[in-house]
């Protein structure tokens, strides 16, 4: 919940007065959690616990905590974000269902948390990186120097076996060594980007697609090598479009991904999601004012260092032996992506049956039903993974609206991309 109230401004060089802003987030995530922090704010967190109980295959028992704006964050004129991680790392799915009425479909949210990595992963082989820094005017002040101290976090994460080349642009490409190579990420490597870093300024335009095609052809790819393009940038360009047809062609080059870190107060949050999907890679946002970066960054660099995904391939199958006429259908999003390190996968989806339905809301009137989950593990190896599911027959409210109008936002976030990737498709005929 959250109120404000406002109070008149004073004249005459006098600060000015905010509206008092109070805000108190519950957090009931429906599975074991560690405490939850704010990115930005000041806040104080404090752990209650729930009874309530439900028929759905979830148990809602789990501790919630309370996040609570503190009164001396004076000014919080900044997006208020709440992170958590679950205590449990293992990939077993959580399910959550709505159902309105028996005469309506149910709709299910399906998370799967991402494994340990280090237990899937034999030890990485070395890789080349392309880290691209933006320099634009658009990131003059705090987020260029955010975005610099985001790099050095990213390049010690590399081994000296590890290409490494760094441009930054605006208007104009250019590389820290006024080359095309690759170099070692030696200590001596590292250290002239840092005093490059140093001393960019921002200036000019953001010419995104122009940076990012030099990554990917200027800068070639090395024989037997994964390559990984890190683009650090707040995204502020007018024409998607090329930027989203130059994902295609990095998608065309076999052992090359597109990460993406926004930077800055006004990051197009939308392109870069939609780049880095594209690119077959991830993306983080670096909120500005975050008062510890490592965190994000660490996160970041996890993913980056892995150069792919953890499972590949996931199909979701849910069967029930006593009611074949249950069938779950409009999975989104679609098709199905790959699960990451340090990115749970959320799946909506809806379900029917079509003979018999019980409108009583009692035990009884449940569907006895599995849920398998498949997919292709990094070593090459088979993933599956099973999760018994009741399915209410009747109507059942487990997070009131929220996981209906949350299918029906990633059903139209599907259709949008449809539409976008037949738009690009005729604007590059023309």
């Amino acid at each position: 919940t959250a109120s404000s109230s406002s109070s008149s401004s004073g004249g005459g060089g006098q600060q000015q007065k905010l509206n008092d802003v109070t805000m108190n987030v519950t957090v009931k995530a429906g599975v074991a959690i560690n405490p939850p922090r704010s990115l930005v704010h000041d806040v104080t967190v404090t752990k209650t616990s729930s009874s309530s109980s439900s028929s759905s295959s979830s148990s809602f028992d789990d501790d919630v905590y309370v996040v609570q704006l503190n009164k001396k964050d004076k000014y919080p004129n900044r997006d208020f974000v709440v992170a958590y991680s679950v205590v449990d790392r293992g990939v077993a799915p959580m399910v959550y269902l709505q159902r309105r009425s028996s005469s309506h479909d149910g709709t299910f949210l399906v998370v799967l948390n991402p494994p340990d990595a280090s237990a899937l992963k034999a030890p990485r082989s070395p890789a080349d990186f392309v880290f691209v820094l933006d320099r634009s005017a658009s990131m003059r002040g705090a987020s260029l120097e955010q975005s610099r101290n985001a790099l050095k976090f990213l390049l010690e994460g590399l081994n000296e076996k590890d290409g490494v080349q760094v441009l930054s642009f605006d208007h104009e490409v250019e590389s820290y060594n006024n080359s095309t190579e690759f170099s070692s990420a030696s200590a001596e490597t590292l250290a002239a980007i840092d005093t490059y870093g140093s001393q960019l300024s921002s200036r000019g335009g953001t010419e995104l697609e122009l940076a990012v095609y030099a990554a990917l052809t200027s800068i070639k790819q090395r024989e037997g090598r994964e390559k990984a393009i890190c683009l650090i940038t707040d995204a502020a360009i007018a024409d998607h479009t090329r930027a989203l047809q130059l994902c295609d062609d990095i998608v065309k080059q076999e052992h090359t991904r597109l990460f993406i870190l926004g930077v800055g107060h006004s990051v197009d949050r939308l392109l870069v999601s939609k780049m880095s999907k594209k690119g077959m890679g991830i993306s983080e946002i670096l909120l500005p004012g975050e008062k510890n970066i490592e965190q994000t960054c660490l996160r970041f660099r996890t993913r980056l260092l892995e150069n792919g995904p953890l499972i590949n391939n996931i199909n979701v199958q849910w069967k029930s032996a006593s009611r074949p006429d249950f069938k779950i259908h409009s999975i989104f999003p679609s098709p199905i992506p790959s699960l990451f390190s340090g990115q749970p996968l959320q799946l909506f989806g809806r379900f029917t049956t079509t003979t018999g339905d019980n409108t009583n809301n009692d035990d009884a009137s449940v569907i006895p039903s599995t849920i398998t989950i498949t997919g292709d593990l990094v070593d090459g190896s088979d993933f599956s993974i099973t999760k018994d599911v009741s399915v209410p027959l009747g109507t059942f409210e487990g997070f009131g609206s929220a996981v209906e109008r949350s299918w029906a936002r990633s059903r139209i976030d599907n259709l949008t991309e449809k539409i976008d990737d037949k738009h690009q498709t005729s604007l590059s005929r023309l």
